[in-house]
């Protein structure tokens, strides 16, 4: 008995929605050529269907599936309606049906229906791949060549429209909720306003960005604002194999103005690549890769700045610095003081741990390198999230080579985080403001818990998640300044007006 298995593919999904469309007259075809031989042992096990994916790559997912089954030989023959349809391109059509063939798994084409056990038609197999590739760089530039067209009459054929237009029975349309956003950032940027503070501007008036599928509603970045100045459809023009021409849309903002943003963005970058040919000081930071904002999740990363020889180091959220605090209000930590703090972490872990941390860095480096604090960073912690909100670090740590976590006297229990506080870190007070007249962090996250309730109970957002994407915040944070409320309303209101 022959197990026969029906592999059928359709690169597009136009017309995949017809009562009777291609992928199902694939299907009954092979089918009935499997029906004709059932005398001679074949027999129909499963189908296996790719709906809207290219033949010039093989990650398919049906044919993924397929060729595991074919590796645990649950059939023995693959049927398709061309051979075309396994594969576009020569040489993965050919390590197809060698992969195939070494599972004992034949591959037979109803519409091509010759013998290929032999020489001649393993050639022949050969030259039908050949000729699927050849078929399909013919399409492919047939279909290159009609956009090239339609693009050089001034229509623009790209999925999504850009920011500040719509589509409109295929012609870009100006949007009327965005396209004054447009119009601003251009003029802002001829102004000398550079792309940090624009950002920061949108995000402050909350300009809202175009949704793309499923994706959340992002903050405005430094990247997003330059993508926009540097396109000039904005200007009425569709750019075509780098040449220009005239658009049938709408320009959002004049020619002038366009040309005169852009020769300011390549006065910055030309500046820019000035300052950073200088060579300048070299600074480690031993925490990359471990902090990470505890308010949007983003790993924060190392900078300095400030004028020479007083370079200052620094670890910021990258949401923060290049959309402001109006994306995300996440603390700069300073750099030497934090990492002060983490080397008390290393003076509190016992002997015996600490000769087993240094023993495990030592057969991870080269030999004779002496370990520095970042290895033993790495080393000691999975994970240091930083909660500005209420000043602590919450540290993640490592499994030890004996398998037990490492831990140290203010580890809590078997659980392995520990919570460092960093309230002398906190931004300095204006000079001159009383001192007993601030309320305390613990105030501070009640009145923000008791905020969070009224938003809950007014129907605003179904769910404390909902409310957490909404407000680009974690949800675990949300859960812990509501549990907050589960006091006495005497405590609660002797926290409410604590002052320090």
């Amino acid at each position: 008995m022959k197990r026969c298995v029906i592999y059928n593919r359709k690169s597009v999904r136009m017309r995949l929605d017809i009562e009777y469309n291609s992928l199902e007259s694939q299907e009954d075809i092979c089918k009935r050529f499997i029906e004709q031989r059932r005398t001679e042992g074949w027999e129909y096990s499963r189908t296996y269907c790719d709906a809207g994916v290219s033949g010039g790559s093989t990650e398919r997912p049906a044919l993924q599936k397929m060729l595991v089954a074919a590796r645990r030989r649950q059939f023995d023959c693959v049927v398709v309606f061309k051979l075309d349809r396994l594969a576009r391109r020569f040489r993965d059509f050919v390590l197809m049906l060698e992969e195939l063939a070494e599972h004992g798994v034949e591959v037979v084409s109803v519409t091509e229906n010759f013998d290929c056990s032999g020489a001649m038609g393993k050639a022949l197999r050969g030259m039908l791949g050949i000729f699927a590739e050849l078929e399909r760089e013919f399409l492919r530039e047939r279909v290159q060549e009609r956009a090239d067209a339609a693009r050089m009459k001034g229509l623009y054929l790209c999925g999504i429209p850009p920011f500040g237009y719509m589509k409109v029975n295929r012609r870009l349309q100006p949007d009327p909720l965005r396209a004054e956003a447009v119009h601003d950032m251009f003029t802002m940027c001829a102004e000398g306003i550079g792309a940090t503070r624009i950002a920061e501007e949108l995000n402050r008036r909350k300009v809202p960005k175009q949704k793309r599928g499923n994706q959340p509603d992002l903050p405005w970045r430094v990247d997003h604002v330059l993508t926009i100045l540097h396109n000039p459809v904005y200007k009425g023009c569709v750019p075509c194999r780098e040449e220009m021409y005239q658009g049938v849309h709408e320009a959002l903002v004049s020619a002038e103005l366009w040309e005169q943003v852009q020769s300011r963005l390549a006065t910055n970058k030309k500046k820019m690549q000035e300052r950073l040919s200088h060579a300048g000081p070299r600074f480690t930071y031993p925490l990359k890769g471990l902090l990470v904002c505890g308010r949007c999740g983003h790993v924060m990363r190392g900078v300095h700045g400030g004028s020479a020889p007083k370079k200052r180091r620094s670890y910021c959220c990258p949401l923060r610095r290049h959309g402001g605090r109006h994306a995300c209000d996440c603390l700069w930590l300073s750099a030497p003081r934090v990492e002060r703090m983490m080397q008390e972490v290393l003076l509190h872990l016992p002997p015996e741990q600490m000769q087993v941390l240094l023993q495990t860095l030592g057969n991870e480096l080269p030999h004779d390198a002496q370990p520095t604090l970042g290895d033993m960073f790495q080393c000691l912690f999975s994970k240091i999230v930083l909660h500005s909100h209420s000043y602590m670090l919450e540290l993640y740590m490592n499994v030890s080579p004996l398998g037990e976590p490492w831990s140290f006297p203010a580890l809590q229990g078997d659980k392995p985080t520990v919570q460092l506080d960093i309230s002398e870190l906190k931004p300095v007070e204006p000079a001159g403001r009383p001192r007993g007249q601030r309320p305390t962090m613990r105030a501070i996250c009640m009145a923000n818990a008791m905020k969070l309730e009224r938003l809950l109970l007014s129907g605003s957002f179904e769910s404390i998640r909902a409310m957490a994407r909404a407000l680009h915040l974690p949800h675990y944070i949300l859960y812990r300044r509501l549990h907050m409320l589960n006091q006495a309303p005497e405590q609660i209101e002797e926290l409410l007006f604590e002052t320090r």
